[in-house]
């Protein structure tokens, strides 16, 4: 019998209320360490593995949340999906075409944004993919855990929680439309793309509905971040050197933006079109649910015979 998890009983205001307040507390830990230590010369190391932390301690909470419903993490993410959708030339076109859509958008939107909100703009912009000597005194450490958070940790933690709990959890409560919609615009949110993220959790929503796996869109995430670290990288070791990315180059990249932009959007589009099914997926996850449901209360009633 396939494992499964009661996600009625996930209470969703209760889960963002414990999100929102585990993200500050990590957040002012670690400005108030940074602080009372004065080791702003590590600072960047520290925030690597901060970062890393706040991603392994929301895993270790759910593997300890499924592990009372006799559910494994594992399992849960390699439950059955359609093989002939688990293939790397589906995986790179709907990467490399996400990539590039995001890029477009990201230009297109914080140009116009840069003429109102230039400190935040600025402060997105020198956002850092790789640490040098000036940054830490482990730069290759630092690298290295930064990669690591970044292009495996964070998808895996993503797609689970927004794709693999957040979706589950809406579905039981709103049609599958709106509750592709909501946990795909709260994944936006949380970024700084907003509009970018937003299309990515669409996408990634649509091949969880489909394949009923996590695993061809945690595949998808994994590469697409890898893909980012990978041109900074390359970038790097062409020029010797990181080079920050100001407004003024922003703003004269506003043709590269719009071609990036026109060439997707019809990709985008076509997709959607042929691919958005909620009818079938609703379908899907009712008759799904009805079956746990007998399989859970079967084993109630083996527990009481027991």
């Amino acid at each position: 019998m396939m494992e499964s998890f009661d996600f009625s009983s996930v209470k969703v205001r209760r889960l963002a209320g414990l999100v929102f307040l585990y993200l500050l507390a990590i957040l002012l830990g670690f400005e108030i360490f940074i602080s009372v230590s004065g080791t702003y010369r590590e600072e960047a190391l520290y925030q690597v593995v901060g970062g890393s932390v706040a991603y392994l301690v929301p895993v270790l909470w759910i593997w300890r949340k499924f592990s009372k419903k006799g559910v494994t993490i594992r399992n849960y993410f390699f439950q059955t999906a359609e093989k002939h959708w688990i293939q790397w030339r589906h995986i790179l076109l709907i990467t490399g075409v996400l990539l590039f859509f995001a890029l477009g958008v990201f230009i297109l939107t914080y140009i116009p944004l840069s003429h109102y909100l230039p400190a935040y703009v600025q402060s997105i912009l020198e956002d850092k993919l790789i640490y040098t000597q000036k940054d830490s005194a482990f730069p290759l450490i630092a690298n290295i855990i930064d990669f690591l958070m970044g292009a495996l940790l964070a998808p895996v933690v993503e797609e689970l929680v927004f794709r693999g709990i957040m979706l589950k959890r809406f579905m039981i409560k709103w049609k599958v439309t709106t509750s592709v919609i909501v946990s795909s615009a709260i994944f936006g949110i949380l970024h700084f793309d907003l509009i970018g993220a937003f299309v990515f959790g669409l996408f990634m929503s649509i091949l969880y509905l489909k394949t009923k796996s996590l695993v061809v869109p945690t595949l998808c995430h994994v590469l697409n971040n890898s893909l980012a670290f990978g041109f900074t990288y390359i970038e790097f070791w062409i020029t010797g050197k990181e080079e920050l990315y100001t407004i003024a180059q922003l703003r004269s990249d506003l043709w590269l933006g719009g071609l990036f932009f026109a060439m997707t959007l019809p990709c985008i589009a076509y997709y959607l079109y042929k691919h958005w099914k909620p009818k079938e997926w609703e379908t899907a996850f009712r008759t799904g649910e009805v079956a746990e449901n007998a399989n859970h209360a079967e084993d109630e009633v083996n527990q009481v015979k027991a």
